[in-house]
């Protein structure tokens, strides 16, 4: 396209958002065996067209027309109904029959359950587009994994199929009930509602849930004190609330008041909920309820850590654009050293999240199949990538904003939707903070950092095994971020608990970036003629685990002299 001074907001008509980025396909492809992969290789390809076709267009117009809710029919009965605009209804349909969050519960090639690896890669497609309706999609996933592991059989018989089915006609979603009030991730201190049993031995629920997501799902997971149950997470249980009885009429406590006005994701409702004797089915009681709760916020966790390396990576996208299409002091802008290290760098963080998040969604398939070795290393995993995706997300977002000078804060542009859409996913699901937190519980009570390190050692082992010639500086610097995370965790236990939580936070960054740098260096041994897979292995492992950070600099320099436009645009490599 020739350059001009005014960027196109639009995707182009021949854009497919698979087909051009290798470094999915080539991260994807250590996840997924080649015959699953081939398998599936029609879904990402429509999906990677249909995203930039009509995906895009359905979001911008369902962000601008947000649901409504009508609580009252004319004659004055309570009907609490949330309308949509159709777009919605188009994104719905799409995710679900694309397999954005039903493709691990079905056969997929020779595998009888495509690996959540493909699934999470068809939601990174999908969520560059949308990120509004991936939430609902990630909630009826984390509904249907709960109930699946945790449910009485004749409960998961009747909603688990429901759930995840590719059907519209037949499908339903699933949200969470879990913020109250008082807010904050002290889900034990903060959880006021109430469960009682009636004398049918049925349940019911009373109490009020503040900040309601997919508020419209049939199928809500929340938490509730048990009778008698004592203070803390242990006296809490596990309820599915449905919104309609089994004979079809409405659930006749479950009543939603109103729907947030929020910063971003403002396509998807999300409601106060008030339950006032909702009927409720018992999924686990006290003791167990908060336990299989925490999978489903796990797995909500690794959803958000791919919607934010996503919304990187389309922030990343129209910053390329923009370099190819505008010109300035008389030349295209990307080819303005500045601009064109703004690329790089964004690139660089952009490939080593999606092969953090790739990697979990493996690890997270051996821990759901009983693989007692995969619980250290996923311990770790999980607060790192929600944290450090989250906060990529946050500052690529900006960062896209910035590449596209004032157009970027313009409303027709998606970045501005971006930045609103981002600013969520440090939140949601626990705070930077209470990732760190998590981590050092992992590491001091669960003892999960020796495992994690071995699962990090062994994708580095790989990168040495198939030859890693011109990796041998970003493996080095892996090895001595090793030195530097043992270190950590042995000081960890010889301090007080003030002085370990500071800790914390440095640590979950270390891990990481430690990691993420072993992967791409894995990345890079397995397509040894692939100079620009070698070139980001090294500039991730000097910019971010090299200790001293000159390295970095001085590395992003020679990149740029080298390969920078080859790092920052990536030749198609999808036939």
């Amino acid at each position: 396209m020739p350059s001009s001074s005014v960027i196109d907001p639009r995707p182009g008509d021949d854009e497919n958002w698979y087909r051009e980025d290798p470094p999915l396909q080539q991260l994807l492809a250590l996840h997924v065996d080649e015959a699953t992969l081939g398998a599936a290789e029609h879904r990402l390809d429509d999906l990677g067209e249909l995203a930039p076709a009509d995906l895009d267009r359905w979001a911008r117009e369902a962000d601008r027309h947000e649901p409504t809710l009508e609580r009252r029919s004319p004659t004055g009965e309570r009907v609490d109904r949330v309308d949509f605009h159709p777009a919605y209804e188009n994104l719905r349909l799409a995710a679900r029959i694309n397999g954005v969050f039903t493709a691990s519960w079905h056969e997929m090639g020779e595998a009888e359950r495509a690996p959540r690896a493909l699934t999470f890669a068809l939601g990174y497609l999908y969520a560059q587009a949308e990120a509004g309706y991936y939430c609902p999609a990630c909630m009826t996933d984390g509904a249907a994994f709960v109930l699946d592991r945790h449910a009485p059989e004749p409960l998961a018989e009747r909603f688990v199929p429901r759930l995840v089915s590719r059907d519209p006609d037949e499908g339903i979603e699933g949200a969470m009930y879990l913020t109250e009030k008082e807010g904050g991730s002290d889900v034990g201190a903060s959880t006021r509602t109430r469960a009682r049993q009636a004398e049918d031995g049925t349940w019911r629920l009373t109490g009020e849930k503040w900040f309601a997501s997919n508020c419209t799902a049939e199928v809500a997971m929340a938490l509730a004190r048990m009778p008698d149950g004592e203070e803390g997470t242990e006296g809490l249980g596990l309820f599915l609330v449905p919104r309609h009885l089994s004979n079809g009429s409405p659930n006749p406590g479950l009543h939603l008041e109103r729907l947030k006005d929020k910063l971003g994701v403002q396509s998807m409702p999300t409601g106060e909920i008030v339950l006032d004797e909702a009927h409720a089915h018992l999924v686990q009681g006290a003791g167990s309820g908060f336990k299989a709760m925490a999978e489903m916020v796990n797995l909500s966790r690794l959803y958000n850590a791919v919607a934010s390396v996503a919304v990187a990576r389309r922030a990343l996208r129209e910053g390329q654009r923009a370099g190819r299409q505008r010109e300035t002091f008389g030349q295209p802008l990307h080819e303005h050293a500045l601009f064109l290290r703004d690329l790089v760098e964004l690139t660089v963080d952009v490939e080593g999240g999606l092969a953090f998040t790739l990697d979990q969604a493996e690890v997270f398939d051996r821990w759901a199949e009983g693989e007692e070795d995969a619980r250290a290393p996923l311990r770790i995993l999980t607060p790192c990538a929600k944290a450090m995706t989250a906060k990529l997300g946050v500052a690529a977002a900006s960062e896209g904003c910035e590449l596209l000078g004032g157009q970027g804060y313009i409303e027709e542009y998606v970045t501005p939707r971006l930045l609103r859409d981002a600013q969520v996913l440090p939140i949601w699901e626990g705070t930077t903070n209470i990732q760190a937190l998590d981590l050092l519980r992992a590491v001091a009570r669960d003892r999960a950092l020796p495992g994690f390190l071995a699962h990090s050692s062994a994708r580095l082992a790989e990168a040495e095994a198939e030859g890693h010639e011109g990796l041998e500086p970003a493996i080095a610097r892996v090895r001595e971020g090793y030195e530097r995370i043992e270190q950590a965790g042995e000081r960890l236990a010889s301090v007080d608990r003030d002085t370990a939580e500071a800790m914390a936070i440095d640590l979950t960054r270390d891990a990481y970036h430690v990691h993420a740098a072993a992967l791409l260096a894995r990345r890079a041994a397995h397509h040894p003629d692939d100079d620009r897979a070698r070139e980001v292995a090294h500039l991730y492992a000097a910019r971010h685990v090299a200790e001293d950070r000159s390295l970095g600099r001085r590395a992003v320099r020679q990149a740029l002299a080298d390969h920078g436009t080859e790092i920052a645009y990536p030749a198609t490599s999808h036939s």
